[in-house]
């Protein structure tokens, strides 16, 4: 795990409090379930083990988190940056929610949405009508990755490729699709990965990726591959999108993969601040419907051409007004559904840079081939 800076917590704590100022926020209470981690992970650099945290953060006084597990207290006061950490009492425990409402009548909480009857009703005891929804202020403040989140993204490209990798090796007919998702993961976990949000297929005339299933590889399958680890939280999943062939390619299955790679490195040439979104998803639709496919550019066969992770959600769709700024993460993948042979994946993740984007695979896209070695 790369380390954070030193000027990280204040910059990032920094930036939320002056957010807080502009909304006129006395306290942020932050709330995040273990399956849901991404904001107390953004404010804190905690990895939730417990079922639940939260963090308070005051306008003008020092931040507390609050944790499930007592057993975990030193980890959190060692890996996060919030010094004061404090135990949460089982469930009930209403504690956090008293102490936000006791820096002022207008609080902003985040994880509304993941909160309980019982937790709605803490609220409005204890800061009553000045509940604010703050989920947007964090999820703006997340959008901009800093210089050290950079470099954990870097880092998860470089465990995606790993993670790749040992598909390429591993991968010959009779192994389930299962036990190829294994070799990805215990590559990528050894090697550094927190979790891997792991999308696998094989076979033929494909119509989609899945989770991986007990299906059986055979000779001649196709096997499509959303390779997403992450370290600290999912706010920093990389992802690499790519199709393996077991055995050789055909021409036409080379000719099709060639449009997805010409519609990925075209739009790329796209991608610097200042561009709409739609401009990058436009411009991979308009490659792919040239070359005769323009009916599947859209639903039902595809949503989107791209998307970040975890908080500052947003899509690379046709009519998505957004603009490019440095620092934004985003995979661009040009997956489709081909009639002639089925569906395709290809794809990866880059970094908005002053000037262009930052590519974090360094595994070419194309068509990848493996041997036939049967078990």
């Amino acid at each position: 795990m790369i380390p954070y800076p030193e000027h990280e917590p204040d910059m990032r704590l920094g930036g939320l409090r002056r957010a807080m100022g502009e909304y006129g926020l006395s306290s942020l209470l932050v709330f995040s379930r273990q399956w849901k981690s991404e904001c107390i992970h953004y404010v804190s650099n905690y990895k939730l083990i417990g079922p639940e945290a939260f963090a308070v953060i005051p306008l003008d006084a020092e931040p507390v988190l609050f944790i499930s597990e007592a057993g975990d207290i030193d980890r959190a006061k060692n890996e996060g940056w919030i010094d004061e950490v404090r135990i949460l009492c089982g469930e009930c425990d209403d504690s956090p929610i008293e102490l936000a409402g006791a820096y002022g009548n207008k609080s902003g909480i985040v994880g509304l949405e993941i909160m309980n009857a019982r937790q709605y009703g803490a609220l409005e005891k204890h800061i009553g009508g000045g509940i604010v929804n703050a989920l947007p202020l964090v999820d703006a403040a997340s959008k901009i990755k800093s210089p050290w989140e950079r470099e954990l993204m870097r880092f998860g490209g470089g465990l995606a490729d790993l993670g790749f990798r040992a598909e390429l090796a591993a991968a010959r007919p009779g192994l389930r699709e299962f036990e190829l998702a294994a070799e990805i993961n215990c590559s990528m976990m050894a090697a550094g990965a927190d979790d891997n949000f792991q999308m696998f297929s094989a076979g033929k005339n494909l119509d989609c990726m899945h989770v991986p299933r007990d299906n059986i590889t055979l000779e001649g399958d196709l096997l499509l591959a959303e390779i997403t680890p992450f370290v600290g939280s999912f706010n920093y999943a990389v992802q690499l999108c790519r199709t393996v062939k077991i055995g050789g390619a055909s021409q036409l299955e080379k000719e099709k993969y060639g449009i997805l790679v010409e519609a990925l490195e075209e739009s790329l040439k796209l991608v610097k601040p200042g561009v709409k979104i739609k401009e990058i998803a436009l411009k991979m639709n308009s490659i792919i419907g040239a070359a005769g496919y323009e009916k599947y550019c859209h639903p039902p066969y595809m949503r989107s051409r791209g998307h970040n992770f975890g908080l500052g959600q947003f899509e690379l769709t046709d009519d998505n007004d957004d603009i490019l700024r440095p620092g934004m993460a985003m995979v661009v993948h040009p997956n489709q559904m081909i009639p002639e042979i089925g569906y395709l994946a290809c794809g990866e993740t880059v970094i908005v840079t002053e000037t262009g984007s930052e590519r974090l695979s360094k595994l070419p896209p194309k068509l990848y081939e493996t041997e036939v070695s049967a078990l």
